[in-house]
């Protein structure tokens, strides 16, 4: 990584591509195919590799939509993203790996603009509340700034 993935949390939009989160390329690794350039940018292709980071959020809630921003990433975009999520309030460094905790597809794999804010609304099923999201970035590129707009648990006592 060229810079933190907690950077995609400062207030306001990028000021350049080392305020969000950059990571090293991977293409050399991006297909799983005797044909390199088949699916290079089919986001629905065969990824085997990407980069991830994971945010713990504030309050159990329900995301609704999600802004992802490229800001200044116009040639180090990433080719797609997807998110996921899982309602884990002992998930930690130590044991997010563990198959204790349910990952679940709030968006699939989806393709980004280069140097664009965008918006992307989620798939939780009504009633289903995390703690946790993994945002994936196909294979690699920068990301200025991620927002997550849902709704908190009421009964939430975090």
């Amino acid at each position: 990584h060229y810079s933190l993935p907690s950077n995609m949390l400062h207030n306001g939009r990028g000021i350049n591509m080392g305020d969000g989160w950059e990571t090293i390329r991977k293409r050399s690794h991006l297909l799983n195919t005797d044909h390199p350039n088949e699916h290079l940018f089919d986001i629905t292709g065969p990824f085997n590799s990407y980069n991830w980071t994971v945010f713990k959020l504030h309050k159990p809630g329900k995301i609704i939509t999600v802004g992802i921003d490229t800001l200044h990433n116009v040639n180090n975009s990433p080719i797609g993203f997807s998110l996921e999520g899982c309602y884990s309030p002992s998930l930690s460094y130590d044991n997010y790996y563990t198959k204790a905790h349910k990952w679940r597809s709030l968006i699939s794999p989806t393709g980004l603009l280069p140097n664009t804010e965008q918006i992307f609304h989620t798939k939780q099923p009504e009633g289903e509340s995390v703690t946790h999201v993994i945002l994936k970035i196909y294979p690699c590129g920068g990301i200025s700034r991620i927002r997550l707009f849902g709704k908190p648990d009421v009964k939430s006592k975090l």
